[in-house]
C-alpha cells in the first residue's frame, strides 16, 4: 500500500507551470516533493554549488593553519616566516570568498 494514498489533480496555466518547473529544478526536487515541502512549510533551498565543498575544505584547512600559528605566536616561537605564511593564507581566504 502507498504511503500517500491521496492523489490531487492541480490545473496550472503556462506561466504557473513554468514557475513551478523552474523552482523544482533550482531546488533539485520533483514536483511532488517540492509541493509537499511547500505545503508543510519546510525550508526549500537550492543545494550548494559543486565548488562549495571544495571551498569549505580549503577554508577549514587555512583556519587550521592559522590556529597552529596563533598557538606558536602565543608560545613566543613564531618566526617571521610563520607570519608571512599566515598573511598569505589570509589573502587566499579573501580570494576564495570573493571568487
Amino acid at each position: 500500500m502507498r504511503n500517500r494514498p491521496h492523489a490531487i489533480l492541480l490545473y496550472l496555466n503556462d506561466r504557473e507551470k513554468a514557475a513551478l518547473d523552474c523552482k523544482c529544478s533550482a531546488a533539485r526536487l520533483s514536483r511532488a516533493a517540492f509541493l509537499r515541502a511547500a505545503i508543510l512549510e519546510k525550508s526549500i533551498r537550492a543545494p550548494p554549488e559543486a565548488d562549495y565543498s571544495r571551498l569549505y575544505r580549503e577554508v577549514n584547512a587555512i583556519g587550521h593553519n592559522i590556529n597552529q600559528i596563533a598557538r606558536a605566536a602565543n608560545g613566543r616561537v613564531a618566526t617571521p616566516q610563520d607570519i608571512t605564511h599566515l598573511m598569505g593564507k589570509l589573502a587566499d581566504i579573501y580570494v576564495l570568498l570573493e571568487g
